[in-house]
């Protein structure tokens, strides 16, 4: 019987160490997520400008080749 209640408190360690890691893997993919969504947040801000500043040239552009024709 003390083996058998030996063998389940190792386990349950063993167990207990594996939810650890895990949680400790949870928080740091969770601030990863957290990071991903600022950067995202910037790119998107980033783009929106180039985008206007493409459209912003090809309307110079279409300026300048009506005067030219």
């Amino acid at each position: 019987m003390k083996l058998i209640e030996y063998e389940i408190a190792k386990n349950c360690g063993k167990l207990q160490g594996q939810i650890d890691c895990l949680s400790k893997s949870l928080t740091s993919l969770e601030a990863s997520v957290e990071q991903l969504k600022i950067e995202n947040h910037f790119l998107k801000k980033r783009l929106k400008s180039f985008g206007e500043s493409l459209n912003e040239l090809r309307l110079s552009v279409a300026d300048l080749k009506s005067k030219t024709d």
